[in-house]
């Protein structure tokens, strides 16, 4: 698996603040690249940031829907592990094998634990969805909880 990933989001003061488009409260941005060689060539390009945890990740389930607010915030900052989570729609540029096609719109959901500054030490879980409608997305992909080169979490003062 290859991944980079950036995801930003304003802080804000907000009951329940999203960054879903359909009730967007605060202002969120991000650039998703994953290749997965492993699953045919799978590729995305792109993302539109839905969802932005830190610290506490523990609410959003499988549709990544069911927080009381879409972004959350950790309670010590500079500790380790920090675990954040980032959910958006992405574009598939190479289906690979996951039966879909080039173009098509994904739900990405992205776990990733921070340990710290040393490498190897980090995890990220990265799953795929089909972005149909309806509650229910089919999955795609699930890469379960893998160790990854380096996580750089931070929180940014306001």
């Amino acid at each position: 698996m290859r991944l980079t990933l950036t995801a930003h989001s304003e802080s804000s003061d907000v009951v329940s603040p999203s960054c879903r488009p359909q009730d967007a409260s605060l202002r969120c941005a991000g650039s998703l690249v994953l290749r997965l060689p492993e699953f045919g060539g799978m590729a995305l390009r792109g993302l539109e940031v839905h969802r932005l945890a830190l610290g506490d990740i523990s609410c959003g389930g499988d549709e990544g829907d069911e927080c009381g607010g879409e972004v959350a915030t950790s309670s010590e900052p500079g500790t380790y592990p920090v675990q954040a989570q980032v959910n958006g729609l992405s574009t598939i540029t190479e289906p690979g094998s996951s039966g879909l096609t080039p173009g098509a719109r994904v739900q990405v959901k992205i776990a990733l634990r921070d340990a710290g500054p040393e490498q190897y030490m980090d995890t990220v879980d990265v799953q795929i969805r089909q972005f149909v409608s309806g509650p229910v997305k089919p999955l795609v992909y699930d890469t379960g909880e893998q160790g990854v080169q380096q996580v750089q979490i931070h929180e940014q003062g306001h």
